[in-house]
């Protein structure tokens, strides 16, 4: 009887989670605000900390405009995704033009996200496996590996159609978790993203050559120009 009500009321399970960890991010940032008995000198030190620490996470402008694309199909994957589990629900059959459309959007969706993956090197990546960095990267890391899932339980739900099979169940319980991790994924790096892609923001394309080699044959005196 549990499972059956969880099962059913999964998209306002959802829903609630989303809004919970909105409000949770903004709790964050209220507590993310400089102290009160600091001094003005000192409100400024730590805005000026604050600032060079947004400056290193920056992320790239290549790997943020793919991100951005890929949300056009993702969201409207999510949507779809959604009103064809509503149609299961009532035992209706869903139009073939809402499931194509549902599979299409997904797969371009995480097509561009496996794409933006594979560009982000080998340290990236290893950040995601690092297990002090698990409900950041790691989460990241995670929502990525389950596309591969979503992708092989739709390709079967398209040639063997069925809401009550292992298969469905499968994709669901996937969907759900994929779902959660996107969301946590989004609240992390949108802002960075747009930064990156809009603003101006955006980290170099290539790490920076080192020091020794950036200051060779130069003059003393003579300045050193930011990457």
């Amino acid at each position: 009887m549990t499972t059956t009500f969880v099962v059913q009321h999964i998209p306002h399970i959802i829903a609630a989670v989303i809004a919970l960890a909105f409000l949770v991010r903004m709790g964050v940032m209220m507590l993310q605000q400089p102290p009160a008995e600091l001094s003005d000198e000192e409100v400024e030190r730590w805005h000026q900390a604050r600032r060079e620490r947004a400056y290193a996470r920056r992320v790239r402008r290549g790997a943020s405009r793919l991100a951005l694309w890929s949300l056009v199909p993702l969201l409207y994957a999510l949507a779809s995704g959604l009103w064809l589990y509503t149609e299961a629900l009532r035992n209706a059959r869903p139009s073939d033009a809402l499931t194509w459309s549902h599979s299409a959007a997904a797969v371009v969706g995480l097509g561009l996200a496996t794409w933006k993956l594979a560009g982000l090197g080998a340290a990236t990546l290893r950040r995601c496996l690092d297990v002090r960095r698990a409900l950041t990267d790691g989460a990241s890391g995670l929502l990525a590996v389950l596309g591969l899932p979503l992708l092989v339980t739709g390709a079967v739900l398209l040639v063997v159609p069925s809401s009550s099979s292992w298969t469905a169940y499968a994709h669901l319980v996937v969907s759900v978790w994929w779902i959660v991790l996107f969301g946590m994924h989004l609240m992390r790096y949108l802002g960075r993203a747009l930064d990156a892609a809009l603003r101006d923001r955006a980290a170099p394309e290539r790490p920076a050559a080192p020091a020794s080699e950036r200051t060779a044959g130069q003059t003393p005196g003579a300045s050193v120009p930011h990457a």
